[in-house]
């Protein structure tokens, strides 16, 4: 049974473990595994202007970390709710962790009934894994494409939306 709580940046540790392995995620959005630290990074430091706590959530399945998403509410503007990252165990994929993490972060964005859109973006290089997941939760294309540079690789990412409700 998947369970979905709040993650603490005292979690780290778990979360790194998470990204140690399953390096395919970092290895096509920045060319490299995951550094160290980066989920204490990715769990302590969050866009200037932010305006309300960010949505640090992970799935559990027999208290085993195998699935994480990190969402910021009020971001870029108060009416966003924007996906940040989703990860899921690849052993764990295809078993309603993703879904049921994405349920739970609706259950936050609820809370802020000023955020009417819900936004993530979406790596060229990680759209052919990443995309029919997204879509099949009612996100669809913005039609806004940005330039993308992490590690060692140079992309776009493309924005995608849906209703908040």
């Amino acid at each position: 049974m998947i369970q979905v709580g709040a993650l603490k940046p005292a979690q780290a540790d778990l979360v790194q473990a998470l990204y140690d392995q399953n390096p395919d995620y970092f290895l096509r959005i920045s060319g490299r595994p995951a550094q160290p630290g980066s989920a204490l990074e990715n769990l302590t430091v969050f866009p200037p202007g932010l305006s309300h706590s960010p949505v640090l959530l992970g799935a559990f399945e027999g208290g085993r970390l195998v699935g994480v998403l990190i969402a910021g509410l009020g971001f870029p503007s108060e009416e966003f709710a924007h996906v940040a990252l989703t990860l899921v165990d690849g052993q764990a994929r295809g078993r309603g962790v993703g879904r049921a993490l994405h349920d739970a972060y609706l259950g936050a964005v609820r809370q802020h009934p000023h955020i009417s859109t819900l936004r993530l973006g979406i790596v060229a290089p990680n759209a052919e894994v990443a995309e029919p997941f997204w879509r099949a939760l009612g996100y669809t294309p913005s039609g806004e494409v940005k330039d993308f540079s992490q590690g060692d690789v140079v992309s776009t990412v493309e924005v995608f939306t849906r209703p908040a409700s």
